[in-house]
């Protein structure tokens, strides 16, 4: 077992101390896993240090509906947080490799996305879009279009790790370990 670090962004760390995130996607770049079952990930993500030494979470509840100009301290992304500063522990309990497109609607739910129905049937890729018996196309509110909306504004700058390329990713499957207190 092995202690790993993990970046998400901050509505992912809010999802996954909801309790909606238990898989995560990340691009297969080998056929060896990032990862194995029984590793710990420790998550790093948006933070701060105040004078007292104290670490700050951009996702912490207390934060809600706060703007970044509220704060008397600025934001350092979770790239450059250290292993010290971390407060999430996940433990790996599955991994797998499938391509991108593949993801089902119960996973794309553990994905922590929320379910979104798009206004503009021009916007979503043939491969979320269904054929009615009738020719008209739509789209359902769903969570696999939820998924897809957020894997696009990570990767669409991309081309070869968009929704469209279809991938080949890691799906990798966790559990809380634990969450430190500040």
């Amino acid at each position: 077992m092995k202690e790993k670090p993990i970046i998400f962004n901050t509505e992912m760390v809010k999802a996954i101390m909801d309790g909606r995130k238990t898989q995560t996607r990340r691009i297969a770049k080998t056929d060896k896993p990032p990862y194995i079952a029984g590793d710990i990930l420790y998550v790093r993500e948006t933070w701060a240090q105040v004078p007292n030494g104290d670490y700050l979470y951009k996702a912490h509840s207390m934060y809600k509906g706060m703007k970044d100009a509220d704060f008397l301290f600025s934001w350092k992304p979770s790239i450059h947080m250290p292993k010290s500063a971390a407060r999430i522990f996940l433990e790996v309990v599955n991994i797998r490799k499938e391509r991108l497109q593949y993801i089902t609607e119960a996973d794309a739910k553990a994905e922590g996305v929320e379910p979104y129905n798009p206004f503009d049937l021009r916007q979503m890729p043939l491969s979320l879009v269904t054929c009615l018996p009738n020719g008209d196309k739509v789209v359902k509110k769903t969570f696999r279009v939820g998924f897809y909306k957020v894997w696009q504004a990570i990767n669409e700058k991309n081309k070869n790790n968009d929704w469209n390329s279809n991938p080949s990713v890691w799906v990798i499957e966790f559990k809380i370990k634990e969450v430190k207190e500040n």
